[in-house]
């Protein structure tokens, strides 16, 4: 089932400054959707417009089928927002700050919240103002997940915490998504989403590049890029050049098809085969400096190679 469908979303900022640009996505319960983009990708603004915190200015946002501008507090209860900054309420104890929630949405016990304070070593009876930033990350993120909610937005989760608060926190979204629930999360890279998400839609200036599902496994290819010249300088005479180098773009193509790209004498290409099939090619030829990369998410699906480019 459907728990959130955005529909061609735009927004525009300022003097006609593009933040969201024709934005669509659907997640169906179970999703971990990552929303991956670097710096004023327009990360931030979707998830204020999929949490009501801001509108668009054309283009549908539901939740259950029903609009999100429309949502009454009772629908409102059953969506929970993990924004990147800290809690606003320093006089508070933690304590107060769940039974407020509880209050509000009638789902949740202080019990589970506080079972969740224990595993993040946090005491529910001090107050907010006392917490170190990773903490308040902490209680922020309790007081999202322990009402169980069916939605569940977050902006840039890595921020203020450590690789083990961090991977708590993925296991615990992880296992709320196999009871049913959706979430929308943002990352400025596909590396802190991967095992955990199976959806994804990669921004880059409010512009959708990419989207769709993605194997919880999926690991970006790698990159063999040379320079032709110098790789075969001790390997091949002048007079055999030319028809050594057309021999060896013939190989390389039926090994990597038509992803092998040339510029000059700068040879690079993305690789996803066995490696053992590319080690016994390379040596073959007698290929004698190269270099074998690794791709992030963003370079494979934007066919980026400026990386690799002399």
């Amino acid at each position: 089932m459907e728990v959130l469908t955005i529909e061609s979303v735009k927004k525009v900022y300022g003097a006609g400054q593009l933040k969201l640009n024709n934005i669509s996505l659907k997640a169906e319960q179970g999703d971990f959707t990552a929303i991956i983009g670097e710096k004023q990708a327009g990360k931030t603004s979707l998830l204020h417009i999929i949490t009501g915190r801001q509108t668009a200015d054309s283009g549908k946002v539901s939740f259950y089928g029903q609009n999100i501008r429309k949502l009454q507090d009772d629908a409102w209860r059953y969506t929970a927002w993990i924004p990147d900054d800290i809690l606003l309420y320093p006089n508070r104890t933690v304590r107060r700050i769940f039974e407020r929630t509880i209050s509000w949405t009638g789902m949740g016990t202080i019990q589970k919240a506080q079972e969740l304070c224990q595993e993040f070593s946090i005491d529910i009876e001090s107050k907010v103002a006392e917490l170190s930033q990773k903490q308040n990350k902490c209680v922020s993120f309790i007081n999202a997940v322990f009402t169980n909610p069916r939605l569940i937005c977050i902006d840039e989760l890595y921020h203020e915490t450590d690789k083990e608060t961090y991977t708590m926190m993925m296991e615990i979204l992880s296992g709320l998504c196999r009871k049913g629930a959706a979430v929308i999360a943002s990352f400025d890279e596909y590396k802190k989403a991967a095992g955990y998400c199976n959806r994804f839609l990669l921004l880059n200036k409010g512009n959708c590049k990419a989207k769709g599902t993605i194997s919880k496994d999926y690991s970006p290819p790698k990159m063999v890029s040379m320079n032709l010249k110098s790789c075969f300088k001790d390997t091949v005479s002048e007079s055999e050049w030319e028809e050594y180098i057309r021999l060896f773009l013939h190989d390389c193509r039926e090994l990597a098809g038509d992803e092998v790209v040339t510029r000059g004498n700068s040879l690079f290409f993305s690789y996803d085969g066995d490696l053992t099939a590319l080690s016994h090619l390379l040596f073959k030829y007698g290929c004698e400096d190269y270099q074998v990369e690794q791709m992030t998410m963003e370079e494979n699906f934007l066919k980026n190679y400026e990386r690799w480019q002399e």
